[in-house]
């Protein structure tokens, strides 16, 4: 029961520690899950290495979708896949 109540308190420490003023996002243009406030995705760079997708267009309006990270127009999550069901570690051979 002691470590209980130690570790309740600690976490509560921990939440407010990391709290970030909603303020300083705008302040700093800080993107919120690699989008833009209007929910489009953000630029990842000027080369055609990374490349985010937030939104599609339907009917002349943004759609906001589940967003996906493409490196050198690879899914992440194609390549993440692979070294995962390989048990591989991936940093090697993506870079």
């Amino acid at each position: 029961m002691e470590n209980n109540k130690f570790f309740l308190k600690l976490e509560d420490l921990v939440k407010e520690s990391c709290q970030i003023e909603s303020t300083l996002f705008e302040k700093f243009e800080v993107k919120r899950g690699l989008r833009n406030s209007d929910g489009t995705g953000v630029l990842v760079g000027l080369t055609n290495i990374g490349d985010v997708v937030g939104y599609k267009k339907e009917d002349g309006k943004v759609v906001a979708i589940p967003g996906k990270l493409f490196y050198r127009g690879i899914d992440i999550e194609d390549i993440t896949m692979g070294f995962q069901k390989e048990q591989r570690h991936g940093f090697d051979e993506t870079v």
